[in-house]
């Protein structure tokens, strides 16, 4: 993996045709960042995105019953159309980064979907100024409910049809910022790119008493610490050390009073996983070591557990082709070919099932907020990244646009390559 941080690189070639429009997109990445919106709640940014694209002269229009927005480029050009996709939704994190374009509603866009939206719209400007080079149309898809994590807001574009509606879509792409990745650094992988990301909740039932009477109660406390000590034996002893699992614990409630033993203890958490075998392996091994636990204690587990995004995954054809067009683009420091997946989940993910695409990063680590944690109240990327983005999308759309036939059509390899099956 590449250092977190490093000198921040000189523009590229697309960066400096790019200047013109960065402080644009740069006022448009404070004013989102300043009132974030939580997952299907994003109204204000929708109504921002919309009068953005009609500023332009780009032809865009909500999705009915959603807050997304579906906005196309060059609408009659007669070559391979492309789908760009920017998240919109922030997240319930009270920010703390002393910026003074901070949000000061309680939600933060901690994750960089203000990024994400500001800089498809500052391609969007200067590919507008540029839109008869464009080799056909491009459908800019901004989306809600990335963050929400359970059916999420790309799978119901999907289901409106934002793909096969004219212009039908041909390829999709997407960027995502990294704070572990160096400032303006293009992260490229083919194959499993993000994990399936799934959810689970154990209520530990047992017997509620005393506390200073153990004996005589079923303790739920005590079972479900062996719980969250005995689920990370499924990742140490019960899959290949070369197949990716996270198995996390992230929230643990019960108990009301220091004298008190509980009737019930609830654990909360997620798995990650890179592949369907393995995904299927580690839900019945999870079920299975929590019921042997909590049953050997004397108590009840009732487990639900939900299955999250699909891992996502980069068409191989795609990746390899894109990831030399970006070489060709900017100094070969600036482009990483990545190796391992991040164990981050992603609803992109639904577009790619249904697409040929790439899913691909834009480092932000600078030495300071922007190398601070995704999804803390510190995560803050500079303008550099912003510029960088913008190029992203700029590069990507056209060296997709010019690919072989071979390449538009993806490669089936490509579209379902994850980590080695588990035996």
């Amino acid at each position: 993996m590449a250092p977190t941080t490093g000198p921040i690189p000189p523009h590229a070639g697309i960066e400096r045709e790019l200047e013109p429009f960065l402080a644009k997109a740069s006022a448009w990445r404070e004013a989102i960042h300043r009132e974030p919106e939580l997952a299907y709640h994003e109204g204000r940014t929708q109504q921002r995105v919309l009068e953005v694209l009609q500023e332009l002269g780009v032809p865009s229009h909500p999705i009915a019953g959603s807050t997304a927005v579906v906005g196309v480029l060059a609408p009659g050009a007669k070559g391979p159309c492309i789908g760009v996709r920017a998240d919109m939704d922030g997240l319930p994190i009270r920010e703390e980064t002393g910026s003074p374009f901070a949000s000061q509603n309680g939600a933060m866009h901690a994750c960089g979907h203000d990024i994400h939206v500001a800089s498809l719209l500052g391609a969007t400007a200067y590919l507008k100024a540029h839109e008869g080079e464009l080799a056909g149309p491009v459908k800019l898809l901004f989306q809600p409910a990335e963050e929400e994590g359970a059916r999420g807001g790309a799978l119901p574009m999907v289901e409106a049809g934002v793909l096969d509606e004219a212009p039908r879509v041909d390829g999709v792409l997407a960027i995502h910022l990294k704070n572990v990745l160096p400032n303006a650094i293009y992260g490229i992988r083919p194959g499993a790119a993000m994990a399936a990301p799934d959810h689970f909740v154990v209520r530990v039932v047992g017997k509620g008493g005393h506390a200073a009477y153990p004996h005589k109660a079923v303790d739920p406390v005590l079972m479900a610490s062996e719980v969250v000590v005995g689920l990370q034996s499924l990742v140490s002893r019960n899959r290949d050390p070369l197949d990716p699992v996270v198995v996390s614990v992230s929230m643990i409630h019960g108990g009301a009073k220091d004298n008190i033993l509980p009737d019930v203890v609830e654990l909360e958490g997620t798995i990650r996983t890179v592949h369907p075998q393995t995904r299927d392996r580690i839900e019945m091994l999870f079920r299975r070591r929590v019921q042997g636990i909590v049953e050997s204690g004397g108590g009840r587990a009732e487990i639900t557990y939900h299955r999250g995004y699909p891992v996502t995954v980069n068409d191989g054809a795609v990746a390899d082709h894109l990831e030399k067009a970006f070489r060709e683009a900017f100094p070969p420091e600036r482009v990483l070919h990545l190796e391992e997946p991040y164990m981050g989940g992603e609803d992109f993910s639904y577009f790619l099932r249904e697409r040929p695409g790439l899913y691909f990063f834009v480092g932000t680590a600078d030495g300071g907020a922007g190398a601070e944690p995704m999804h803390s109240a510190r995560y803050l990327p500079s303008e550099r990244a912003v510029l960088a983005a913008m190029a992203g999308h700029v590069t990507a759309v056209r060296a997709f646009q010019r690919a072989p036939a071979e390449v538009l059509r993806g490669t089936s390899k490509g579209r379902t390559e994850g980590a080695p099956s588990v035996d």
